[in-house]
């Protein structure tokens, strides 16, 4: 299903780097619904969060990703990475009683070929697929997210941001 996920209430001072995660994800959350991210957090205040400097390949989801319906993002660094052929390699996803995304900072990564792997081919919605993804992000106060001198090669699209359920 995922490679790594913190899904605790809180969930901080988390480094993960020099790992290659990989072939993860396109387990079944429903008939026909598809899941799989390679690091995820779920429905957790992530805090002082660093991945750093792994290859990240192959990912049916996104590579790396903060979402839920409750928690938060504070202070999280993606750097040095590595991303190929994954459906998305990074995403904000959160709605409910989730409180935002501030000090977020994907920088200096190497995308190849996002949203043109395995899980483009397999998923039925094939929109979403690309570099960034914010999905139902409806926290417009006190947001901070920044992506800078990423390296992006041959992305089916840059981003994607889904607005039928109201992101902003």
């Amino acid at each position: 299903a995922h490679g790594m996920v913190g899904s605790d209430a809180s969930t901080e001072n988390v480094q993960i780097s020099n790992s290659i995660i990989e072939d993860i994800g396109g387990s079944y959350l429903k008939e026909t619904t598809r899941y799989g991210n390679g690091i995820e957090f779920y429905g957790t205040d992530a805090v002082d969060i660093t991945v750093k400097n792994n290859v990240i390949r192959n990912v049916y989801d996104v590579g790396f990703t903060i979402q839920g319906t409750a928690g938060s993002g504070d202070n999280v660094l993606v750097k040095g990475n590595v991303f190929v052929s994954n459906s998305q390699d990074s995403e904000i996803w959160e709605n409910g009683s989730a409180t935002g995304v501030r000090g977020y900072e994907f920088t200096n990564n190497i995308s190849v070929n996002a949203g043109r792997g395995w899980g483009y081919e397999a998923r039925p919605d094939k929109y979403v697929a690309g570099h960034i993804l914010f999905w139902q992000y409806l926290i417009e106060e006190d947001t901070d997210i920044n992506f800078h001198h990423n390296i992006v090669y041959n992305p089916r699209r840059l981003y994607f941001i889904e607005q039928t359920n109201g992101t902003n």
